[in-house]
């Protein structure tokens, strides 16, 4: 995170230092500069992971201009977070029912995905929404005996998948985004920014 100069700064204007390095989509830059896309999209989804589960304080704007990918001083990859306005501060309770939301998807655990999805406001579309929750189809996450999201990565076909079936369920969505807490709205939102991101590095599979 950039240094902030508070003499400058007000309740309006965030004034930072300056920070080198290409935005997180430019892959000529990160080709360039001998940087891996892998390690990047890692990088950047355990620096979430540890805001949203365990610090509980989550910058909710990370599309590609907010976020600079440059070598530091050893020649490791660094990671720039950039315009700081938009945060979300979550719970103990939202963090454990999230977190065991998450576990309960990755476990093909429909019980503990109705369990939890219930505790965030969410009743009979659980299914819809651990769908949303994972941008993963429900056969997908269901599947134990090939071993769920766990063990099978989306592919450009489940996401085509996906996006054609989506409309069909425009009013469920509706009424899952008018009940749950505003700090999801925007964890989806921020979850949906850096599966973008993970797209344009062009590291899914086919």
């Amino acid at each position: 995170i950039p240094k902030i100069f508070w003499k400058y700064s007000s309740d309006r204007v965030l004034v930072m230092e300056f920070s080198e390095g290409g935005f997180v989509n430019d892959l000529e830059y990160i080709q360039t500069n001998k940087l891996s896309p892998k390690e990047i999209a890692k990088k950047l989804g355990q620096m979430y992971s540890d805001m949203i589960f365990i610090h509980g304080l989550v910058h909710c704007d990370p599309h590609p201009g907010n976020i600079l990918v440059k070598k530091d001083e050893k020649g490791k990859l660094q990671i720039v977070l950039l315009d700081h306005g938009l945060y979300t501060e979550l719970s103990h309770d939202f963090r454990y029912n999230y977190s065991q939301l998450w576990l309960s998807i990755m476990d093909s655990d429909i019980e503990g995905m109705k369990k939890h999805s219930a505790e965030l406001g969410v009743g009979e579309y659980y299914h819809l929404f651990s769908c949303v929750v994972s941008a993963r189809s429900w056969d997908t996450i269901i599947n134990k005996k090939s071993g769920g999201i766990v063990a099978n990565q989306v592919t450009t076909s489940e996401a085509e998948y996906i996006r054609r079936r989506i409309s069909k369920y425009i009013p469920q969505l509706t009424q899952i985004f008018e009940k749950v807490p505003r700090a999801m709205i925007l964890v989806l939102k921020t979850n949906d920014l850096l599966r973008g991101i993970e797209h344009a590095l062009k590291i899914q599979k086919t």
